[in-house]
């Protein structure tokens, strides 16, 4: 069984990483950042998940009505 445990963690690296770059995607967001974020300490994407999607800042949207 102790063979198997290297490929255990790869294999859960390479899904966390996974995770990370489709949540980070999805909320606008550095998807290579949350990669790795992801593959190296999963619980982070519990961080990604609550911060929710990243919009236009509001100085973005006075500067497009003021033109």
């Amino acid at each position: 069984m102790e063979k198997f445990y290297p490929l255990i963690t790869v294999l859960s690296m390479l899904a966390f990483g996974w995770l990370g770059w489709r949540m980070g995607s999805a909320r606008n967001r550095n998807p290579q950042v949350w990669m790795a974020a992801g593959a190296l300490l999963p619980p982070l994407l519990l961080v990604l998940m609550s911060l929710g999607t990243l919009g236009e800042g509001p100085d973005d949207e006075e500067t497009d009505e003021a033109a």
